[in-house]
């Protein structure tokens, strides 16, 4: 797209959040590598003593107590890389830009997220975004998430390009279906593409659920919008293009490849799985103080099981010798989708050891056992008594 042609990579810029276990005070080192120079920091609150250098900025902190939050915010830190492309600015180099190392009396948690900033017509806009967290006890320290500990969001011209296109069908949809187009009525996958453009919207402009909850982390209404749109988040770039394709092929089956009788029927039958077990597993990482879980595999899960189960109940319909083939392929669609998540775990598991999540796996496999209980005694029941599909 031509709007995006003039944009330009310009400078770096960093929000650290010190959160203090204990009381302590001392010198804390901002660190930048190679290729950075500082030109300019804002630190709050205002009464931190600063000295800067080419490498560093060093901040004297005095009389930093228990439960209290520092805030440090870096900006126009001047990039000397060479033909740093916008759409893959990742580079071994670039992944820690910023780092603070604290003195060896801090007890606390440091929140990092650093942001390769271009200079476009709507302003600066960040085009790579990493966020992490290190945990310091007694001069030792710890990644948050140590199996994955860079949160990162890259890529984003490209994503917006499809956001755009996104939210052109849903307008196109609405037009023809205002001039009676016959796709753009029942069958037309307005939900999917409402999912999708919120998707990549989020990543775009917000990046990571952690790059949104770090950057942000004094900021309550921040936090409640990652709670409310978690599953539309991600952890990272890989983790939000691994549930893409199958989210998608899931979607587009359950809200077009079915006909609803009614709009509130599909609204129902496609948010419901959605929304619910993420939302379950939110509320007891709110009230627990844990942080949030992200992203759509919960419903991908309940996606492929809620159409199984409707297949089975609608079974002497749906393969009838004039709908065989429609819902065969479709049949076919959800198989892959849902053999394809178990082997992406195997695969992982056996090739990649030390990256494999054992709580991860028994949270799905929890997710799917709950999804077939719900699906059987609950929701797909009342499908058919509400007669909600014509077949």
């Amino acid at each position: 797209m031509t709007f995006l042609s003039d944009w330009k990579v310009s400078d770096v810029e960093s929000t650290i959040y010190v959160v203090a276990d204990s009381t302590a005070s001392g010198v804390f080192r901002i660190n930048f590598v190679s290729g950075l120079n500082a030109t300019l920091a804002r630190v709050y609150p205002t009464n931190i003593t600063i000295s800067t250098s080419e490498s560093a900025i060093d901040l004297s902190i005095s009389n930093l107590t228990k439960g209290t939050v520092s805030k440090v915010y870096v900006e126009h830190i001047q990039l000397r890389v060479a033909n740093l492309p916008l759409n893959w600015p990742k580079h071994a180099n670039l992944v820690k830009l910023v780092d603070c190392m604290p003195p060896e009396n801090f007890d606390g948690t440091i929140y990092l997220t650093n942001r390769i900033m271009a200079s476009t017509r709507f302003g600066q806009i960040p085009i790579y975004q990493v966020s992490f967290g290190t945990v310091w006890i007694e001069g030792e320290d710890r990644y948050l998430d140590e199996d994955k500990p860079f949160h990162e969001a890259y890529r984003i011209p490209d994503l917006l390009d499809w956001f755009f296109i996104g939210i052109t069908l849903i307008i196109t949809g609405l037009i023809g279906s205002r001039i009676q187009v016959p796709f753009c009525t029942k069958r037309y996958p307005y939900l999917t593409l409402m999912s999708y453009s919120m998707l990549l919207g989020l990543f775009v402009f917000f990046g990571t659920g952690f790059n949104a909850i770090y950057y942000n982390f004094d900021e309550f209404t921040y936090k409640i919008l990652v709670a409310t749109l978690s599953p539309f988040f991600h952890w990272e770039y890989d983790h939000l293009t691994s549930n893409m394709a199958p989210f998608l092929l899931a979607s587009i089956v359950l809200e077009s490849g079915l006909k609803w009788r009614k709009l509130r029927y599909r609204a129902l039958f496609y948010y419901f799985p959605i929304l619910l077990p993420t939302y379950l597993i939110v509320i007891g990482q709110w009230v627990s103080s844990s942080r949030f879980t992200f992203g759509l595999s919960l419903a991908i899960i309940w996606f492929s099981v809620e159409y199984c189960f409707i297949t089975l109940q609608y079974r002497k319909e749906f393969f009838s010798e004039q709908n065989f083939t429609k819902h065969f392929v479709f049949s076919l669609l959800i198989g892959y989708v849902v053999v394809g998540g178990p082997y992406n775990w195997l695969s992982i598991a056996l090739t990649y050891p030390s990256l494999f999540s054992s709580l991860g796996f028994a949270v799905h496999g929890l997710a799917f056992v709950l999804a077939c209980l719900f699906f059987y005694k609950c929701l797909v029941p009342k499908c058919k008594k509400w007669n909600a599909l014509e077949i």
